[in-house]
């Protein structure tokens, strides 16, 4: 799937070395991050999933998710799955999720992004669901690690004209308080915290989103001209 959920896949599929490969990677980025005294955010389960999880769970309450920005909605890129937040297999599979991690990498820093709709708007915009999912999606994560504090993009609520008050609070109110912390993610040019009650009382961490920057010989460009970016450039 794509990086948030929005693609079902491209190309490939990558050959089992690139995947080990990039493993031995992960784990020698975290290492030298703990080294540095860093808090490595890991991934946790979003409740997307691949449509094949029918075949092994047939009654899997699953749901596909609308187009995002694919081509003629070709079927082989679009559209992404999402498991219902009151079936069985959505904690258990956070659950495995988390504690899989542990296994592999060792320790953990009890910090965990996932963001289900980032450009995906939900299938439903009752409350009650938005609720349930993010109850769902958090009591996933604390089953794997008792001390998981949920980190989410703020991005949803600016790209999104959906999440009006009652479905973000329905969201941000879903985990108990201090066990979710917000990115706003987008605030030196559209902030959401003075739009929202500052996430309705939900901490939150003011985030700059330099999206486009060149960096050439010393030279740089961004166009965010309220920042300087420092650049070294190994270009001859």
């Amino acid at each position: 799937m794509g990086t948030y959920g929005q693609l079902t896949w491209m190309g490939g599929p990558l050959p089992e070395s690139w995947l080990d490969d990039q493993l031995i990677l992960q784990k020698k980025i975290l290492h030298r991050m703990y080294e540095f005294g860093m808090s490595p955010v890991l991934p946790a389960f979003s409740g997307n999933v691949p449509f094949a999880l029918k075949s092994k769970y047939p009654a899997a309450k699953i749901t596909r998710l609308g187009n995002w920005f694919t081509v003629n909605s070709d079927p082989r890129w679009c559209c992404t799955y999402l498991l219902d937040a009151t079936d069985p297999l959505f904690v258990d599979i956070g659950k495995a999720f988390i504690e899989q991690q542990f296994e592999e990498y060792g320790r953990t820093s009890h910090i965990y992004n996932c963001d289900t709709f980032d450009e995906n708007t939900p299938p439903v915009n009752d409350p009650q669901y938005i609720s349930s999912l993010g109850a769902a999606i958090y009591q996933g994560i604390q089953s794997g690690d008792n001390d998981a504090i949920w980190l989410m993009q703020g991005w949803l609520f600016t790209y999104d004209p959906f999440w009006e008050p009652p479905q973000m609070k329905a969201l941000l109110h879903s985990v108990p308080f201090g066990r979710m912390v917000v990115l706003d993610l987008y605030a030196e040019v559209k902030p959401i915290w003075s739009t929202s009650g500052q996430f309705y009382g939900v901490p939150y961490i003011w985030k700059v989103y330099a999206t486009q920057f060149c960096c050439k010989l010393r030279n740089v460009w961004t166009n965010r001209c309220n920042f300087i970016w420092t650049c070294r450039s190994s270009f001859k």
